[in-house]
């Protein structure tokens, strides 16, 4: 008669994990190791077990009209629009095994030099499969580091909004797979099936898309504190509305593949602690790679960048010029573009995203934020004569005030010449009029310091301040005079 082998000698005899198919809701079982159990608890936390109804009668019996009463259907709200998620519900498949527990279906989702995603289920939940797959000059052992670091970041991002969710992984010998949640497809297939082939999205729709792309990348870069290294329309997924609902809402954007993230400690020790070259080069990607195409409908070509390099360590690309009729599929959005793709100190994407923001409140997109040029009215010049010059133009505003809301910055006030001293006849000299800010011509591409800029002095206000400050300081030396002359 064959002895009777422990679950330990069985375990090793196999060489193989085969946790059971329940690993999120069921306890850990005795054949699981101590650091898998742990491993498995800081992944993925268990829910509690909902109480059976012998259990909830016995802590809160009903009455015989509540008995008689029909229960609630669980599967009857599935039909509701609550989200755009899938008719199946998205749950966690725990740690499984590739060998066991994974059902292919020949799908693939896509393939790179470094790994694939295929299309596969676990226990009847659809999931994508992400594995890495070793190569000419990256080992396995690579290769399970860049997955183990990927995982990393999908767990610090988790229930975040606008990231793709991990639901699962397969820590085997050989190799360490990534269940994420599946999505309809990325953002580059979803503008050219709903637009067509190299056809734009509308300024309200890239607009909207814009704002979720921003702020998803607000939160990696400000919470999580790390820059993404590869943000491109390929690795933005799409989750579509439902069907009938295409021009009603818009589509729900997460952002993936967390492979080549990048941290503060691979920073150069060279540039300063408060400025971040890889979070710099995440702005220049939204300016090129995203905001570019969602707006143009294209991809930038080659002869319109150009390859710069910071301390001949870090390579970035910067847009030297616009191919023809870019500029005006841009529209409003141009100033952002050039800010973007420049190089020196680029907007962060909490600036970008107020920005961004601040646009929902103007009915038109015309003239843009970057800076914002009023509506110029002609009005008499100064001696009250009707023959006003056509350079003379101001806001319609009341006090006169001229705003420009580039990135929250007012407008530098015009300089002329101070008043005369009493009984002193001035000078006869003609004061002319500057270039409005929003019309200047601002070089976007030329070199600027990387370092913060220094801070400028501030000076009181002369006689050519707005009408609103002069009347604000007559009215506080008014207040201040009275004050005085109270005995």
């Amino acid at each position: 008669m064959e002895p009777l082998s422990s679950p330990t000698a069985a375990w090793k005899r196999q060489k193989k994990f085969a946790p059971t198919r329940s690993a999120v809701l069921a306890s850990p079982t005795a054949m699981k190791t101590r650091s898998r159990r742990t491993c498995q608890a800081l992944l993925f936390s268990p829910e509690p077990e909902p109480p059976t109804k012998k259990a909830k009668l016995e802590e809160s019996p009903m009455t015989e009209a509540e008995d008689n009463a029909p229960e609630h259907d669980e599967d009857a709200d599935d039909g509701k629009l609550g989200g755009f998620t899938s008719s199946s519900k998205i749950e966690d498949v725990g740690l499984f095994n590739c060998d066991r527990d994974v059902e292919f279906s020949g799908g693939l989702y896509g393939e790179g030099t470094d790994g694939k995603v295929s299309a596969c289920s676990i226990n009847g939940q659809k999931v994508a499969l992400k594995r890495a797959k070793p190569h000419d000059g990256f080992s396995k052992e690579q290769a399970k580091h860049k997955t183990a670091v990927e995982l990393h970041y999908l767990r610090r991002v988790r229930h975040k909004p606008g990231f793709i969710q991990c639901l699962g992984m397969c820590d085997g010998i050989e190799h360490t797979c990534i269940a994420l949640e599946v999505m309809d497809c990325k953002l580059s297939d979803y503008q050219r099936k709903r637009m067509g082939h190299k056809k734009p999205f509308p300024a309200a729709v890239a607009h909207r898309l814009l704002k979720q792309i921003a702020q998803a990348m607000m939160i990696l870069h400000e919470e999580v504190d790390a820059a993404h290294g590869d943000l491109a329309c390929r690795n933005i997924l799409v989750r579509m509305p439902p069907k009938g609902f295409e021009d009603k809402f818009d589509p729900e954007i997460k952002l993936s593949d967390f492979g080549r993230i990048r941290t503060k400690d691979e920073e150069p020790p060279i540039l300063k602690s408060n400025f971040s070259f890889f979070k710099n080069a995440d702005i220049g990607s939204f300016g090129r790679d995203v905001l570019y195409r969602l707006l143009v409908g294209d991809v930038l070509p080659a002869q319109s960048l150009e390859s710069r390099s910071l301390h001949r360590l870090l390579q970035d690309s910067v847009v030297k010029s616009l191919p023809d009729g870019a500029a005006a599929a841009l529209g409003a959005y141009e100033p952002l573009f050039h800010k973007c793709t420049a190089w020196g100190v680029r907007p962060s994407f909490r600036m970008i995203y107020d920005h961004l923001e601040s646009l929902d409140f103007f009915e038109t997109f015309e003239n843009g934020l970057f800076p914002l040029k009023p509506n110029m009215l002609q009005t008499p010049n100064s001696t009250g004569s009707s023959n006003a010059p056509a350079s003379s133009l101001v806001s319609p505003n009341v006090d006169g005030i001229k705003r420009n809301l580039q990135f929250g910055l007012s407008s530098q006030s015009k300089s002329v010449s101070k008043k005369p001293e009493p009984y002193q006849s001035p000078p006869a000299k003609t004061v002319k009029e500057p270039v409005p800010a929003a019309q200047e011509k601002v070089n976007w591409l030329r070199p600027r310091s990387v370092g913060p800029t220094p801070a400028t002095a501030t000076t009181k206000p002369t006689g050519g301040a707005s009408r609103r400050s002069l009347k604000i300081l007559s009215e506080i030396s008014k207040q201040r005079y009275l004050s005085n002359k109270q005995p």
